[in-house]
């Protein structure tokens, strides 16, 4: 497989932090960085540093990969999603829902078939975030603008847009995820993934959480987290109808999914 030539990711989220802390402007309850873009090698995805939560991972991947727009699935593993709920049911920020049914097609699938027919396409794009006449209102306006793939010396690059995204919560298991779909459609394509570039408009962390910040930057050693992404993907829909908050560990180690 082709390396590329940008930082690992560990590196890489050490090195905005910093940024962060040192040099972001406090707006409201955060501190802010304007404009920021972050290239991962989408085959070291994990900011094992900063000591995920592997259940909540695997729960949000299995979530996303589904298909499932229910916030009550997802809040077993995190509460936040069904305080952010309009309906108490469902999430306007389950990304999986809006890229597979949202539209009434398969977004992704569209993307392989733009690519499979113009190598060259720069039309390959996945909207997230679309116009409706509730953003004053809601309670849970998706963070992601849009993710746009193309290939380019016979590699699948791929940009995502955020306008919004928070270095504690969001960014480490944003980038799991995006970068799991920049994979699946290169193997898709039969090609090897490119450099995963991540776009926010503004990267922030909560006051709240400087603390645990400060500790990821003085954290040297990292434990190794090994999934088998691909196999999560391919049974998706089989784990979301089985798994929960209290098995979801041991399936996956059964299933051979989680190392």
């Amino acid at each position: 497989m082709r390396r590329l030539k940008v930082l690992l990711v560990n590196d890489v989220y050490r090195n905005v932090i910093k940024r962060i802390i040192y040099s972001g402007k406090i707006v409201g309850n955060t501190k802010e960085l304007l404009n920021v873009k972050l290239e991962i090698d989408p085959y070291d995805n994990i900011a094992t540093i900063r000591d995920p939560s592997i259940k909540y991972m695997l729960a949000e991947l299995i979530w996303y990969f589904s298909g499932s727009q229910s916030s009550k699935w997802i809040s077993q593993f995190a509460k936040l999603w069904s305080k952010i709920s309009d309906d108490g049911e469902t999430s306007n920020s389950a990304y999986g829902y809006s890229i597979l049914y949202k539209h009434g097609f398969n977004q992704i699938d569209q993307v392989i078939e733009i690519l499979k027919n113009d190598s060259n396409s720069r039309r390959a794009v996945i909207n997230i975030n679309i116009p409706h006449n509730n953003k004053m209102l809601t309670r849970d306006e998706p963070c992601t603008l849009v993710l746009q793939f193309y290939i380019r010396d016979n590699l699948l690059y791929m940009t995502t847009m955020m306008r919004s995204n928070d270095v504690w919560f969001g960014l480490p298991y944003d980038i799991v995820f995006f970068t799991e779909v920049q994979k699946y459609i290169a193997r898709k394509l039969g090609i090897t993934a490119g450099v995963y570039t991540h776009f926010v408009v503004s990267l922030h962390m909560y006051l709240r959480d400087e603390e645990k910040l400060e500790k990821v930057l003085s954290t040297v050693e990292s434990k190794n987290i090994s999934i088998n992404f691909q196999k999560l993907i391919e049974n998706a829909e089989t784990l979301y109808n089985i798994v929960n908050k209290d098995n979801i560990i041991d399936i996956c180690k059964d299933w051979r999914i989680l190392e």
